[in-house]
């Protein structure tokens, strides 16, 4: 091998050399930089959290799905609906596309403020962008209108996720029959708490006191215990 050639090659492998152990350094950084962004936001402190994913950006650390993820899951524990959707917008713009999970925090960061509009715009971005759904999204915007008072909504996703997500459970009758009876809907809240009987839903004492919540605004209670006593259900005289 000539001098030139052996040059040639060891000046090939040094530089493969470095390559690798840069992309391993720039993995190590990307991995400790998601680690410390999940630690802040077990103890809510989205303003660290995300001071540490913009260091990401100015350095050398591509962000990735996982960090994205990690960023918008402390938003939703801080309930940060609008830098939820700044991340989201943000995976959007880039090269990193949103998944089930990042969508799922940013509806829940929206839920805990009442922001039913955004989470209904989010869940059907879900669906525009082939994303797979997941009862977690649906019961966090059905949440999310129940705080709006949008009783009318609220079934309408109960409906939709019966159809084409997964069998409703407690948490979305739930919310719902609350949202009826914020709404003072005690016929549709009787017909929910009838419809968790038929279709075998374990219903809670939120189900039990919106619904009788629901029959006192309508002046309705009477009835109310009627229907709960056929159904099996005693009520507790609280006057006594």
């Amino acid at each position: 091998m000539g001098r030139v050639a052996w040059h040639w090659q060891h000046s090939a492998g040094t530089q493969r050399m470095s390559a690798r152990a840069t992309a391993a350094s720039v993995t190590t950084q990307r991995i400790s930089c998601t680690v410390a962004i999940n630690a802040c936001g077990k103890n809510i402190q989205w303003q660290r959290a995300l001071t540490l994913f913009a260091a990401m950006g100015h350095a050398v650390v591509e962000s990735n799905t996982i960090s994205y993820n990690s960023a918008i899951g402390t938003c939703k524990k801080g309930a940060e609906w609008r830098r939820a959707l700044a991340l989201i917008a943000a995976m959007c713009q880039g090269v990193v596309e949103p998944g089930a999970i990042s969508y799922s925090s940013a509806i829940s960061a929206c839920e805990k403020r009442a922001q039913w509009q955004r989470a209904l715009v989010l869940l059907a971005a879900v669906d525009h962008n082939a994303v797979e759904h997941d009862a977690i999204s649906h019961n966090s915007t059905i949440s999310a209108c129940e705080k709006g008072v949008e009783w009318q909504r609220a079934f309408a996703l109960l409906v939709a996720m019966d159809h084409h997500i997964a069998a409703p459970n407690t948490i979305s009758y739930s919310s719902v029959i609350s949202a009826c009876e914020k709404g003072a809907e005690w016929q549709m809240a009787l017909t929910l708490l009838t419809a968790m009987s038929h279709n075998v839903v374990e219903a809670n004492n939120i189900s039990y006191s919106s619904a009788i919540s629901a029959g006192e605004k309508g002046a309705e209670w009477q009835g109310m215990l009627v229907l709960l006593a056929a159904m099996g259900i005693k009520v507790m005289d609280t006057n006594r």
